[in-house]
C-alpha cells in the first residue's frame, strides 16, 4: 500500500480561475434551457428529454450571452499567446476548436476550471458535463508521476499512471461532531 505525499494542485502564482462555459437561460417545470458560450446555441431540455435539442439563441438572451463569452475569450487569452492575437484581430473569427483546446490546455496547466451547470434530476445537462470530461480533463496520460510512501517499509516509491495498474486512490473525509 501507498500513501500519497503532499503534490501542488496548482503553481503557487498561477492564480485558479473559473471559465464558465454554459450559461443559465431559463428553467421551468416543462423546460430547462442553457446556452453554450463555446458555439453559441441554445440546448434545450424539454419536458423530461435526457437529450437536448440545439437552437440558436433567443435574441432576449442573445446579449448577456455575448458578454459572458467575451469574459470566456479574456479568460482564455490569458494563458494563450496564439488565441490572443486572434482575439485582438477579430475575436468573433475564433474557431470552436481553438477555444476547446485553449480551455483543455488552459485546465491541464491548472490556470482555470471549467464550470459547467446541470442537474442530475431529470437529467438536464448531464450529457454536456459528461462530454465536458472527457474533452477537458487530464486522462491518466497527461498526469506526471507522483512520489508515495510505502506505508509497509516507508520507503519512497514512484507511482506511474496507466492502464493495468493498481488502482491508488486519495481519500478525504469530513465529520460532524
Amino acid at each position: 500500500m501507498t500513501k500519497s505525499t503532499t503534490t501542488s494542485m496548482a503553481s503557487p502564482t498561477a492564480p485558479m480561475m473559473n471559465a464558465p462555459t454554459l450559461q443559465t437561460a431559463k428553467k421551468s417545470a416543462r423546460m430547462a434551457k442553457t446556452t453554450t458560450l463555446i458555439t453559441m446555441e441554445a440546448l434545450i431540455w424539454e419536458n423530461d428529454a435526457e437529450q437536448s435539442t440545439q437552437q440558436s439563441i433567443p435574441n432576449a438572451l442573445l446579449e448577456s450571452a455575448q458578454i459572458a463569452r467575451q469574459l470566456l475569450l479574456e479568460t482564455l487569452a490569458e494563458y494563450d499567446d496564439a488565441l490572443l492575437e486572434q482575439y485582438l484581430e477579430n475575436a468573433n473569427s475564433i474557431s470552436v476548436e481553438t477555444i476547446q483546446q485553449a480551455i483543455r490546455q488552459a485546465t491541464l496547466d491548472r490556470n482555470i476550471v471549467p464550470v459547467m451547470l446541470g442537474a442530475a434530476y431529470r437529467n438536464k445537462g448531464v450529457q454536456p458535463l459528461l462530454d465536458a470530461v472527457a474533452q477537458y480533463l487530464p486522462s491518466p496520460n497527461d498526469v506526471e508521476t507522483l512520489l508515495g510512501t510505502n506505508i509497509e517499509t516507508d520507503e519512497m516509491v514512484t507511482i506511474r499512471p496507466g492502464f493495468l495498474r493498481l488502482t491508488i486512490g486519495i481519500t478525504m473525509g469530513c465529520s460532524t461532531l
